[in-house]
């Protein structure tokens, strides 16, 4: 017995290394598994997932087993993967224009993989993953970041990445990016599990204990910039199906999520309530003249900064790697009338504003198309399929719904954990979603 075991181990090995595209499924499922059960424990690996997709398919592409032709683009899809392109050229155009800047560089490295991640897209068309495999690497993901955020707040996990937030889960990353994120991956998990088998119960149970683990997580970072986009999130999660709902279930339901909320919020140990006074707190005392030293008086100045460069700088910005340079000017020019966390930091924290003091309109009109068509795809396809693909469809319509609140009070793509989570994901859902072109893909999914 044991030797027709290693027999038929090292034929399905043989037929691995035989077929290109069982060897890729294989690797992408690696990937996909692999990657949300590690991101929040362990920082040494993080861009080589993305570089491990980008390999397998540029193997695809010299073997001759993907070819572009047998993926003909809609135009909304060719349009989508121009703007991620876009974003790159244009960090790559700025970083020429402005005279190669050193401090440019790590900048421009992180905006590359808009381009060079798209063979990944083609991968994940080619190999047409199982959304159920994916879904599972997500939940799981859910759990993982949750008992670490749980052993976090009880003083079990010593080595802690953001030392200067130890009263916040922040699971080998900053508390914002840990809350963001677990909070996209806690909505991802309640999305495959009311789509993707269309009512099954065990899929039902298994996402909704994997969103509860997510939203634990999330609120245990005690970021409030993810919690502001959850009444957004909720809405794209629930549209496609309210309509079917009957009116006293509609209610009910919101009945209870007000329930809900008006627990957690009243809940001590979450300090929920204390950092929604202390946001009010901050902004009463910023527009009052006294509160540039808080939190959001903080960040309230490094837009104004970012805005300030915008102005000089309208059509191209300041350049890549130029916004400390002119936030140090602006700073001296306040008389210290603004916080210092504005020389402090090397982005203005926030996406749309980094975008408009680095590169004028052409980048804020690049970042937000990207958004908007990105969106607009995945809408089209928000009720027209079933199964996989309305997963796909509204998990990708949470994914950059998310990306874009997020935005709007971090610098998104200055950090490689928000980049790779996005490449990642966006592609395999927007490949879920192209797979309704084809009823024999769709089959077989």
């Amino acid at each position: 017995m044991t030797k027709n075991f290693f027999r038929k181990l090292i034929r399905r090995f043989k037929i691995l290394f035989k077929e290109p595209h069982q060897l890729m499924l294989v690797g992408v499922y690696a990937v996909m598994l692999s990657y949300p059960a590690t991101m929040f424990i362990y920082k040494g690996i993080r861009s080589e997932y993305l570089a491990v997709l980008f390999l397998m398919a540029v193997y695809g592409f010299l073997t001759r087993k993907i070819q572009i032709r047998d993926y003909p683009l809609t135009k909304i899809e060719f349009i989508t993967l121009a703007l991620f392109a876009s974003i790159s050229i244009i960090a790559w155009v700025s970083y020429a224009y402005f005279g190669f800047l050193e401090e440019a560089v790590p900048r421009v490295e992180k905006y590359s993989w808009f381009i060079l991640a798209l063979p990944v897209y083609y991968l994940f068309r080619y190999v047409n993953p199982r959304m159920d495999v994916i879904f599972f690497g997500i939940v799981l993901g859910c759990f993982i970041a949750f008992g670490r955020a749980v052993l976090e707040s009880f003083g079990m996990v010593k080595e802690l990445a953001w030392e200067a937030s130890t009263d916040r889960a922040n699971g080998v990353m900053h508390p914002i990016r840990f809350g963001d994120l677990t909070l996209l991956l806690g909505f991802f998990s309640l999305a495959g599990g009311m789509y993707l088998k269309d009512g099954d119960k065990r899929f039902l149970l298994i996402g909704s204990l994997g969103f509860v683990a997510g939203i634990g997580a999330s609120l245990l970072s005690l970021s409030r910039g993810a919690w502001v986009a959850i009444p957004v999130l909720l809405v794209a999660l629930i549209f496609p199906v309210f309509s079917e709902i009957r009116i006293k279930h509609a209610i009910l339901f919101l009945l209870s999520l007000i329930l809900v909320v008006g627990v957690l919020y009243n809940i001590p140990q979450l300090k929920i309530e204390i950092r929604v006074k202390q946001a009010e707190i901050d902004l009463v005392k910023y527009f009052s003249g006294n509160g540039s030293n808080t939190s959001i008086g903080s960040r309230l100045d490094m837009y104004k900064t970012a805005y300030s460069v915008f102005k000089k700088n309208p059509l191209f910005g300041g350049g890549v790697g130029e916004y400390h340079k002119y936030a140090l000017n602006y700073y001296k020019s306040q008389n210290g009338k603004i916080s210092k966390e504005v020389i402090i930091w090397k982005n203005p924290h926030n996406e749309f504003l980094l975008q408009a003091a680095t590169r004028g309109m052409v980048g804020v009109i690049s970042i937000s198309g990207l958004f908007l068509v990105t969106f607009l795809s995945f809408y089209l396809k928000r009720s027209s399929s079933r199964g996989a693909i309305r997963f796909s469809a509204i998990s990708g319509m949470i994914l950059v719904l998310g990306y874009a609140q997020f935005g709007m009070s971090i610098s998104l793509f200055e950090h490689r954990d928000f980049l790779l989570f996005f490449l990642i994901y966006v592609f395999i859902f927007l490949a879920g979603t192209s797979c309704a072109k084809s009823p024999e893909i769709e089959h077989r999914i």
